[in-house]
């Protein structure tokens, strides 16, 4: 199955959208090996257990949208890795990691807060070099992400299952984009919203999936 972004719009305006941003599958670990980025991701986790134990123990006031923690994916404290690359020289990278390619991003989306995490990570030492934390910030979809969205949409729309069901993964062509929501008084404010629709072997309707609600957003 092919993944890819479009610049098209769709029904992403049932949103009152005020920034939106395209992306396809997230997910990407370019230039790193499989065992550096599962590394990478066991570094990024355990500070992110301690940071959760401060948050706990009241020491951190931890960013976020309180009404994020009632939608069923925010009930479940579901968070994803969206992405694990190699770690370049800028101002908000300290250069800790003598060699290139010693460290690397972990990017993680929170359901239950809508905050979008970046830890840089060194993958040498194992420690956390930088941690940067974003509300209601543009991040692109994990692997797991589109699946779950394809799998609403097939529920819920007859066509698109149809198609689906009748293409190989060599035929099928999804594709997806992230609306991001910035308007305060919309009921969907930080959701995690992705609209999808098949492109091949036959195109079919735009579809609006709230995979904060796990549901697909009906047509207004």
């Amino acid at each position: 199955m092919r993944l890819r972004p479009n610049s098209r719009h769709g029904c992403a305006a049932a949103l009152a959208v005020v920034a939106t941003v395209f992306m396809a599958q997230g997910g990407s670990s370019q230039g790193l090996s499989g065992p550096l980025q599962k590394r990478a991701v066991e570094i990024e986790a355990a500070a992110r257990a301690q940071a959760e134990s401060a948050r706990v123990a009241g020491a951190v006031q931890e960013p976020g949208l309180p009404n994020l923690a009632n939608t069923r994916a925010g009930q479940t404290r579901k968070s994803v890795v969206t992405g694990v690359t190699p770690a370049g020289s800028s101002s908000t990278t300290p250069r800790v990691a003598a060699r290139s390619g010693q460290r690397a991003i972990v990017t993680r989306y929170d359901y239950a807060t809508g905050v979008t995490t970046r830890t840089t990570v060194d993958l040498d030492t194992g420690r956390t070099l930088h941690v940067r934390k974003d509300v209601n910030y543009p991040t692109p979809l994990a692997e797991e992400e589109t699946q779950q969205a394809l799998a609403l949409a097939r529920r819920a729309v007859a066509g698109i299952d149809t198609i689906v069901r009748s293409a190989t993964p060599q035929t099928l062509d999804v594709s997806y984009m992230v609306p991001l929501n910035s308007d305060p008084s919309s009921p969907r404010y930080g959701h995690r919203m992705v609209v999808l629709w098949v492109e091949k072997p036959t195109r079919s309707e735009k579809v609006l999936v709230d995979l904060s609600t796990e549901e697909v957003v009906p047509h207004h």
